[in-house]
């Protein structure tokens, strides 16, 4: 990348960059910690569902697949974004490689 670009987006199919969400650029940490803890959450409920859900029982929907299913979307959000996270910080920070190096043309010696 160049050093005057922004790196506050991701790079779309045809080379425009995204911008990021503004929740994620100032939180990075909080935002899989809730999705996960959210995951948590409704995990627990998951075994309470007829008396924290009166409403969905009242019309014969089970609740049980509904709290399953919400946990384990926020889970593995939660689990993504945690990986995209990383990736992003090591590429961004850690791994400095040079993209374009010297050609060996020009590094030898005439006689």
């Amino acid at each position: 990348m160049n050093q005057g670009q922004d790196q506050s987006g991701s790079l779309l199919a045809d080379g425009a960059m995204q911008p990021r969400n503004g929740f994620l650029l100032r939180h990075p940490l909080l935002t899989p910690l809730l999705f996960l803890s959210g995951a948590a959450l409704f995990g627990i409920a998951s075994g309470f569902t007829d008396t924290l859900f009166p409403v969905l029982a009242f019309f014969g929907v089970p609740a049980l697949p509904f709290c399953i299913s919400l946990a384990s979307v926020l889970g593995l959000s939660g689990i993504l974004i945690c990986i995209i996270h990383m990736v992003e910080y090591f590429d961004r920070y850690c791994f400095k490689i040079a993209l374009y190096p010297k050609s060996k043309e020009h590094s030898y010696v005439s006689n």
